[in-house]
């Protein structure tokens, strides 16, 4: 856009600009919430479109008393001017609490997606590690490899989901539950790992820890998003070609495996929604 468009007002911006467009999408915004009547704009720049939908946010801040400070009236003429923006910005105010309020009503939110996951029995309500999602290697064949002790692991289908992380990164419970397995053996298979059950029987087990929750011990109530650990490279991952990684996995009360990969790609989703708008609120 060129010095001399910028220096238009906006309602005189005939041309695209990012000005008009952020006005265009917080109207949107509006007939979204059924404050105004009519379709979403759709054009570029400052048009006939965007013309008549301020028209009508400039009735309906007159209608609501929405004026600006001084009182003086706003003129229902399409003209996104300083009285309309001051009566917009106080309409903003009635309809958003307080950003306090906001953040907190973010941070604890149940989305509507986390109720039902399809492919699990767990409602997975927290991601088991913040900072990586995991690779979607549920059923993927492994081929035989030995581990540093010599053990000759055969050729297996993975049943878990595999979060690549640095080492001392916290793993968290996906859902509350009570710990019914910990193990402290840097060895073995799993090597260090807590195993949580759930209201429903199900289980969640936490693999190749490095270090486990100081004091948390088998019985213990655990809720959603928990700290259980950290993640490390024990057990099987200390001999295999892969890095430090948290193996998570879901088992039935006898012990069959699930497949969470829908259910965690959901819960990702929604932790990256939720971080998004709790970061606009800083």
């Amino acid at each position: 856009m060129s010095d001399e468009q910028n220096k238009l007002p906006l309602w005189k911006q005939q041309k695209d600009s990012p000005e008009v467009a952020e006005l265009q999408a917080a109207l949107n915004s509006l007939i979204k919430r059924g404050l105004l009547e009519g379709k979403e704009i759709t054009e570029a720049g400052y048009g006939r479109q965007t013309r008549d939908t301020v028209r009508k946010l400039q009735f309906y801040l007159k209608e609501h008393n929405f004026t600006s400070d001084d009182r003086k009236e706003i003129a229902v003429d399409g003209a996104y001017g300083p009285k309309t923006s001051e009566g917009y910005k106080k309409l903003w105010k009635e309809l958003l609490p307080t950003p306090a309020k906001m953040k907190q009503v973010f941070k604890n939110a149940v989305f509507s997606h986390e109720i039902k996951p399809k492919s699990t029995v767990l409602q997975i309500l927290h991601v088991p590690v913040e900072e990586c999602a995991p690779k979607y290697n549920y059923g993927a064949l492994r081929p035989e490899y030995s581990t540093n002790d010599g053990t000759v692991v055969s050729e297996h289908k993975h049943e878990g989901l595999d979060i690549y992380a640095p080492v001392g990164t916290p793993v968290h419970a996906v859902a509350a539950g009570k710990v019914t397995n910990i193990s402290t053996s840097r060895s073995g298979e799993g090597g260090m790992q807590v195993s949580l059950t759930h209201m429903n029987g199900t289980r969640s087990r936490y693999l190749h820890l490095d270090k486990i929750k100081s004091g948390l011990k088998i019985g213990d109530s655990v809720a959603a998003g928990e700290n259980l650990g950290t993640i490390g490279r024990t057990g099987f991952a200390k001999g295999s070609k892969t890095p430090a990684h948290l193996h998570f996995a879901i088992e039935t009360e006898r012990g069959k495996s699930l497949n969470p990969s829908n259910a965690m790609q959901i819960a990702y989703s929604v932790f990256e929604q939720k971080r998004r708008m709790v970061a606009m609120l800083e």
